[in-house]
């Protein structure tokens, strides 16, 4: 989980399958957004290969940084 840094997004990733995941393992690989204020799921960034194993949204919040088994900047 990461929390922005002005506390208005929340990033999850890696949690048990909720519909988004690969059956195989039975984990969500995709990282979901959400609006802290309201907990409202907002977008969902799909396809990381596996459960991300790090997650951080950047000072601005523009950016999130995905790590799985390759580093990812999402415009967000």
């Amino acid at each position: 989980v990461a929390v922005s840094p002005d506390g208005k997004w929340a990033a999850t990733a890696g949690g048990p399958s909720l519909g988004y995941a690969d059956r195989s393992t039975g984990l969500d690989h995709d990282v979901h957004l959400y609006d802290f204020a309201s907990g409202e799921r907002r977008h969902v960034l799909p396809g990381l290969y596996t459960a991300a194993a790090g997650l951080k949204l950047t000072a601005v919040s523009k950016t999130l940084l995905t790590v799985d088994e390759v580093v990812r900047f999402w415009d967000v």
